[in-house]
């Protein structure tokens, strides 16, 4: 999972779910968006944002203890 922001005055930005490896795109906010990927994209996205927007950060967003929990929990029942 990834955290990326971005400039307020830089333009739309949004990472395709539809590129190779990104699950999904949530927006966390106007200028906050999560993206879930299945490897690290953090270059990919970064051209891909670079034309449109002026990327301010971008980094590797830590699981919540629930996600963790959650996520183990299932895999457990699926196993099962």
């Amino acid at each position: 999972m990834l955290s990326m922001s971005r400039s307020a005055a830089s333009g739309s930005a949004s990472a395709s779910p539809r590129m190779p490896g990104v699950a999904r795109v949530q927006v966390l906010g106007p200028d906050l968006y999560r993206v879930d990927c299945e490897r690290d994209l953090r270059p990919e996205i970064a051209r891909l944002l670079a034309p449109s927007s002026e990327l301010t950060r971008i980094r590797f967003a830590e699981p919540s203890l629930n996600e963790v929990y959650t996520r183990y929990f299932d895999e457990v029942r699926h196993a099962a």
